[in-house]
């Protein structure tokens, strides 16, 4: 091989770590022979290479099940035919397998990886790893990690050869050595070897998924009156709004917001990962056509018609809450099974007029939703439906009644991708309606003579309101 080609092979080995930024690959870990390897070795190394962007795995158990299915179990973790046939089946672009070894003339350990190309079995590259005393460590596991990491990256599940042919690979490096960890006399060392995530969690290391982007909403709202006729005075009672109000808005435009943090995934694993915190924000903006009667304050109260008025509205939703997450596998790649907790303010004000100014509402919430995978980070579907179980329409009663007894439920379905180095994208809809009775009477106005008698009360009897929003959001963002 001429020292061109040497040089270009090795600028593809240091280089792929930053080509993976793009594409992420799909990795299994097929076992790690020799006494003091297994299921703890497997995992403390799968720990490792979880913190390196751009990887997704499938769990050693799929692994050996479907070789199982296969026929090829007793074989799987020596053979490489056997190996690819697995991950060919499973889309698995590189698979690692492991050994560790006694050293000849001391007490420490040589853990040796290898990693082979998931399309056709061929051998990537092979590091070794130094393991002082014997003990496998967290820092043993994050050596062997980033010393086989640019073999993964070059693995392929699709049949042919891997990204670089194995008499073109590049010469090993020096075997990788940690050094040892001093002790004081009576003190053990103890075990750092990290464990892979039990189901039930928020993927290793994903603790904070913020993303942002455009929003539309739609409103419609029905308030219907209490039928009744004016009553002649002194004074007169005349009733607001006696046909009450059908309203629809466009589809306007606007800007969201959707964070959800788990700060448990820092520094743990397990279920308990999955508690986390959300905060949610949405505003759209718009104006509203409503035709405004204005009564002058005479002795006659007459009134006088405005007709249909522009009016400055304000639409915003914000949401804080709790949500817990938990994943029957691998988060991120296994279905999953949320349940959540919130309060929500909406709100909805319209300019300063006679006849209605909107209706804000401070409400609670319970969720329950799940997410379904297809078979790749690139598509998954999120659906959570809510319930409402009470409404405060707070001051803004009184543009409907005295009280309001409301209820109501809500929805979201949205299609979600994981892509490149933990970028996210999410396209969906949502839809909260609320609705309930009315009781009394509203806001009124009254209109006096000259001498300060009141001529005319004008009230407003409120009977029920139905009132939904329809949402749509394209968002992206990023998950750490």
């Amino acid at each position: 091989m001429t020292r061109f080609a040497r040089l270009a092979v090795l600028f593809l080995v240091t280089l792929a770590p930053t080509l993976a930024l793009a594409q992420q690959v799909h990795v299994a870990i097929v076992g790690v022979r020799g006494k003091g390897g297994g299921a703890t070795a497997v995992q403390g190394l799968q720990g490792a290479l979880q913190k390196l962007r751009g990887i997704t795995f499938e769990s050693t158990r799929n692994f050996l099940a479907e070789a199982d299915q296969r026929g090829v179990a007793d074989r799987v973790e020596t053979d490489p035919k056997s190996m690819s046939q697995v991950a060919r089946a499973l889309e698995v672009d590189a698979v690692v397998s492991g050994t560790l070894d006694e050293a000849k003339r001391s007490k420490d350990k040589v853990l040796t990886l290898s990693v082979y190309n998931g399309g056709d079995g061929k051998l990537l590259g092979e590091e070794v790893v130094e393991v002082p005393g014997g003990k496998l460590t967290a820092k043993t596991f994050t050596a062997g990690a980033r010393a086989i990491e640019p073999y993964i990256r070059m693995g392929d599940h699709k049949p042919g050869p891997g990204a670089l042919a194995a008499a073109e690979r590049p010469a090993r490096p020096a075997p990788v050595t940690e050094p040892p960890v001093e002790t004081l006399p009576g003190e053990t060392v103890a075990d750092e070897s990290e464990a892979e995530p039990a189901p039930g969690g928020a993927e290793k290391g994903d603790f904070l998924r913020i993303q942002g982007g455009l929003s539309f909403r739609k409103r419609t709202f029905r308030y219907k009156t209490t039928p009744r006729e004016d009553e002649v005075g002194p004074p007169k009672v005349t009733y607001i709004l006696p046909d009450g109000i059908s309203y629809d808005s466009s589809l306007a435009p606007g800007l969201g917001l959707a964070v959800e943090v788990y700060p448990l995934a820092l520094s743990m694993t397990g279920a308990v990962t999955g508690l986390g915190l959300t905060f949610g924000y949405e505003q759209v903006f718009l104006t509203s056509k409503q035709t405004i009667t204005t009564d002058e304050t005479t002795s006659t109260g007459a009134a006088e018609d405005a007709g249909p008025t522009e009016l400055d509205t304000t639409e915003r939703v914000i949401d804080l809450g709790i949500k817990y997450r938990y994943a029957f596998g691998k988060a991120g790649a296994a279905p999953e099974l949320m349940a959540s907790f919130g309060m929500a303010w909406s709100t909805f004000e319209l300019e300063k007029n006679d006849e209605y100014r909107g209706t804000n509402y401070r409400y609670p919430h319970l969720g329950l939703g799940g997410r379904i995978p297809f078979g790749t980070p690139l598509v998954a579907a999120e659906l959570e439906l809510r319930y409402i179980p009470t409404a405060d329409a707070g001051e803004t009663t009184q543009e409907l009644g005295k009280s309001a007894d409301l209820a109501g439920y809500g929805l979201t379905a949205d299609i979600v991708s994981q892509f490149g180095a933990g970028f996210l994208a999410t396209v969906g809809i949502d839809y909260t309606a609320i609705s309930g009775d009315v009781k009394g009477e509203g806001r009124s106005k009254e209109l006096v003579d000259a001498a300060g008698e009141t001529v005319e009360r004008k009230v407003r009897l409120g009977k029920s309101i139905d009132d939904s929003y329809l949402g749509i959001h394209v968002r992206a963002g990023y998950h750490f």
